[in-house]
């Protein structure tokens, strides 16, 4: 190429997102002499040639996946005219790192190019933006997109186990992993987490498994277990002792001695807070108080039978 030929590079300021603008170089004049030539021409891109300091100029092109490519003061403007027609320039450089992204439930993670200085609640407008290159669902697209929904990043920790990530978490503490995300709905933030509790009857084998929230109470379960009674093998008249809302059901955890006692579950107790999730249920039997025909007849008899009967005595 010729020392009189022209060369056209069209410039854009990076942090203004505006149009790009026609610089004419010579041929043999390197990227150095672009940016003397920006610093000079500085007010067309509404900045003052005393600002813009040589040695913080960084001009780059960037891929579809918005990583960057720098080029070197020394580069040729030939090679420059090469890589991309159009440049784009930044006053003040800023580090930027790649960190891998990907859905829980996917295998191949995405690079997302994202402010070394950021944290990792910042990559969430960067997951939104992107939503497309991410192998999701239908179902997943939905819950992105309601109303309430977050998205939250985690951290796999063997065997199909998440952690989450503070959100306040730097990214450069974490751009050397594979960062996963996930989506919480609006229910989920109330209820928590879906879960599935194993319930069996007392004396009874095998389990129901029932489908609940980690913020439900034992006493929402218990009505789960009343309104579907039909689902345990159960003789009809221990179904309808059941049905029957003036009995008392008692859950415990399922323990695997059946000599051992274990203690009734309270009725505002979360489910989240159980050790085990299989829990067993049943419905006190009456206190032993020998022929009911002589509780009248002797009155501490009378009293424990009325005791029960207002559910006083918890068996």
């Amino acid at each position: 190429m010729s020392s009189h030929e022209f060369v056209t590079v069209m410039v854009k300021y990076a942090l203004e997102g505006g149009n790009a603008l026609a610089f004419k170089c010579r041929a043999p004049d390197t990227v150095f002499d672009l940016a003397r030539d920006i610093k000079s021409n500085a007010s067309l891109f509404d900045l003052e040639e005393k600002d813009v300091k040589l040695n913080k100029v960084e001009i780059f092109t960037r891929s579809a996946d918005g990583s960057k490519h720098c080029f070197n003061f020394n580069d040729g403007i030939d090679v420059l005219k090469l890589k991309s027609g159009e440049v784009e320039f930044d006053n003040h450089p800023t580090e930027y790192v790649s960190v891998r992204v990907k859905h829980k439930d996917s295998m191949n993670p995405i690079k997302v190019q994202i402010q070394a200085t950021q944290e990792v609640c910042d990559l969430v407008e960067k997951v939104r933006e992107r939503l497309d290159q991410f192998s999701l669902g239908e179902t997943e697209i939905q819950q992105i997109a309601s109303p309430g929904s977050e998205i939250r990043f985690l951290r796999e920790s063997g065997e199909g186990q998440y952690d989450v990530i503070s959100p306040v978490t730097s990214i450069v503490e974490v751009k050397d992993e594979v960062i996963n995300f996930d989506v919480v709905s609006s229910t989920m933030k109330r209820l928590g987490n879906p879960m599935k509790i194993s319930v069996t009857y007392r004396g009874s084998y095998g389990g129901v498994p029932f489908d609940c929230w980690e913020n439900d109470t034992v006493e929402t379960l218990i009505n789960q277990i009343r309104n579907n009674v039909v689902k345990f093998s159960l003789s009809p008249h221990v179904k309808k002792d059941i049905q029957n809302l003036a009995n008392e059901i008692i859950v415990t955890p399922l323990s695997s001695d059946p000599h051992h006692h274990v203690r009734g579950l309270t009725l505002d107790q979360k489910l989240k807070d159980l050790k085990t999730r299989r829990v067993q249920f049943y419905i006190p039997s009456p206190p032993d108080v020998g022929d009911l025909g002589q509780i009248n007849r002797r009155p501490e008899h009378r009293f424990l039978w009325r005791c029960w009967s207002r559910k006083v005595i918890n068996y």
